[in-house]
């Protein structure tokens, strides 16, 4: 039992090289089908199956080293380097978050604090700071009857 075990964990190996180096077989064996779910590739060959864990190219983080978080407000160039989490998260100065009208891309929008999200003006009522669809979800729970 322990050899087959050696010879499944080789066998997967050179599956693993030949299938990155973009080969449809490994030796003599006849061709392999992979069938890839999530970061898993699984194979079958002549009634046995196995699986193959290939490893994914992860994104070097030298490319964002220079990058500095802005506020994506037009004419706004806050640093959020030093702001907190979410500001940093969603992109947007805490002047921006609190402002009713922003233009972003040429258009005008206000800053959803349930959202959190920019959204058109004509989403709002007056001069409120969620958009009517979150305010309609929140008085709904709130009109639900007690049991």
């Amino acid at each position: 039992m322990g050899t087959n075990r050696a010879t499944k964990c080789s066998l997967s190996a050179s599956v693993e090289s030949s299938i990155r180096c973009g080969e449809a077989s490994v030796g003599a064996m006849d061709p392999l089908i992979g069938l890839e779910l999530g970061k898993q590739t699984y194979f079958e060959n002549m009634g046995t199956s196995y699986s193959v864990k290939l490893s994914t190219p992860t994104r070097t983080k030298s490319s964002n080293q220079n990058h500095v978080p802005r506020c994506i407000v037009e004419g706004c160039s806050v640093n959020l380097s030093s702001a907190k989490g979410y500001h940093r998260k969603h992109r947007v100065c805490e002047y921006h978050s609190k402002c009713f009208k922003v233009l972003i891309s040429g258009v005008e929008r206000r800053f959803c604090q349930q959202c959190s999200r920019f959204h058109n003006l004509s989403e709002f009522d007056d001069k409120k700071h969620s958009c009517r669809r979150r305010l309609y979800d929140h008085n709904a729970r709130r009109r639900r009857p007690q049991l």
